[in-house]
């Protein structure tokens, strides 16, 4: 099982700010989704591992994985 994606992380893989990843899942990136939580004030983020692993190529993210090993 693959290790959950946050937008930061998502982010250091694509040089951008995690903000700008937020908008990218709002927009409908097929790696991700972004959906409203249930107190509708903030959303949710979901990046699906292996559709981003797809995206941004196996090296960049074994960087981004090992980056934020825990």
């Amino acid at each position: 099982m693959m290790k959950r994606i946050s937008p930061t992380m998502a982010a250091y893989a694509l040089g951008i700010s995690p903000q700008f990843v937020r908008c990218l899942l709002q927009d409908g990136q097929d790696w991700g989704v972004a959906y409203p939580s249930p107190n509708g004030f903030r959303n949710n983020y979901a990046i699906y591992p292996e559709k981003f692993k797809a995206y941004v190529g196996e090296k960049r993210y074994e960087e981004m994985m090992n980056a934020f090993a825990e």
